[in-house]
């Protein structure tokens, strides 16, 4: 059992010393955060202390107000009087504690976002993600067809000199989002009933690769299928007919309606480029940087193709995207700000008359009552 707890502490050691984050950098920074809050927290009890001290040295009233004990009404009234001059005597006092813990709080936490992006930055660094293999060129012209991406993917190709993995084209779906998304929930409830009429759980068709292959029944996903590497095997026309004469209450989608829907999108200027290694993926950021000095790489000999933000680093997995705000315009964003901040003034503005108000009027009129002017 010794030996067993000093081999533990040993790896646990050899861990730490490593720079390895025990729970990912994640886990790291919460604890870390939760030890600067104590070190905030030591530090305003401090700041405190020094203004106690100094606004009332050698009687040290902040520090003491609220310990004695009145046994007599008359001794009550003493000490809420001697309360009252405190407050007044040292109201300078409390301000300028106020001041110095709220501007320490600010730069304390300003600080404290920068190093823990620093440090996330660097453990980031020392992991190899989904996004260290991928690049993002823009500057494509407008496009729509079945070709559009392998078109791409060939020209990209002639420009590097090796062959990616894949590409994945950015599409606007804008105006049929909702045909998009229903061709999709059948496509999949189509998969559904496939797995159930054959006895299965509802695992996902096994590529040639023995990759998972989650579109291999239709073409509204077929990009998976390129992605992964596999050939999706499409419903055919006399298929889907059988399938819904069964199943009359139930309607799949019909191929080539959705092939003409997809074939009918058109493209943006971004595009995503996924290599099979690190070293190829720089190799490409380099011949498509934005300040590379020599031939600009011309697309279709009129659109000149650069790496979006600099050399094209991503800074989010894929799974954290929220791809359906990609294609939304700048102006619509701004808008969209402005309606935020003109909602929470509007909030602020209601709380403050309907709920404040009231209470702000009774106050002063409960002072003012006892002939004592209230405050700001």
């Amino acid at each position: 059992v010794d030996g067993a707890r000093l081999y533990q502490w040993q790896s646990l050691r050899e861990l730490c010393e490593d720079g390895q984050p025990i729970g990912g950098p994640t886990m790291l920074l919460h604890f870390n955060y939760q030890f600067m809050v104590m070190i905030w927290a030591a530090v305003g009890g401090f700041l405190w202390l020094v203004v106690a001290l100094w606004a009332d040295w050698g009687n040290w009233g902040l520090l003491t107000h609220g310990l004695s004990v009145a046994t007599t009404p008359i001794e009550l009234c003493k000490q809420k009087e001697t309360l009252n001059e405190d407050y007044k005597a040292h109201l300078q006092g409390k301000l300028t504690f106020i001041g110095l813990l709220y501007v320490f709080t600010v730069l304390f936490s300003l600080g404290l976002a920068i190093w823990h992006q620093k440090m996330f930055t660097e453990m980031d660094s020392k992991i190899q993600r989904m996004r260290d293999f991928a690049l993002c060129l823009k500057g494509f012209p407008a496009e729509s067809g079945a070709d559009v991406e392998e078109n791409r993917l060939d020209w990209v190709t002639q420009v590097c000199g090796f062959d990616p993995v894949g590409v994945s084209v950015c599409w606007d779906f804008g105006g049929n989002q909702a045909a998009i998304n229903t061709a999709a929930a059948k496509e999949l409830d189509y998969w559904l009933d496939e797995s159930r009429k054959a006895g299965e759980e509802t695992s996902m068709p096994t590529a040639p690769s023995g990759k998972s292959c989650g579109s291999c029944y239709g073409p509204i996903l077929s990009m998976d299928n390129l992605m992964m590497g596999c050939k999706g095997t499409s419903i055919s026309k006399e298929t889907q007919v059988a399938v819904n004469n069964d199943n009359p209450e139930q309607t799949y989608n019909d191929p080539s309606e959705v092939e003409a829907l997809l074939n009918d999108l058109c493209s943006t200027s971004h595009m995503y480029v996924v290599f099979n290694t690190i070293e190829d993926r720089q190799r490409a950021a380099t011949l498509f940087a934005r300040d590379a000095k020599g031939t600009r790489h011309k697309y279709k000999e009129n659109y000149v193709i650069v790496a979006a933000s600099g050399i094209g680093y991503l800074t989010s997995e894929p799974d954290t995207i929220l791809w359906h705000n990609f294609g939304i315009p700048k102006d619509r964003k701004i808008v969209s700000l402005i309606k935020g901040i003109a909602g929470i003034f509007i909030v602020i503005l209601v709380w403050g008359v309907c709920a404040y108000g009231p209470y702000g009027w009774y106050i002063a009129s409960s002072y003012s009552a006892l002939g004592v002017s209230p405050g700001f």
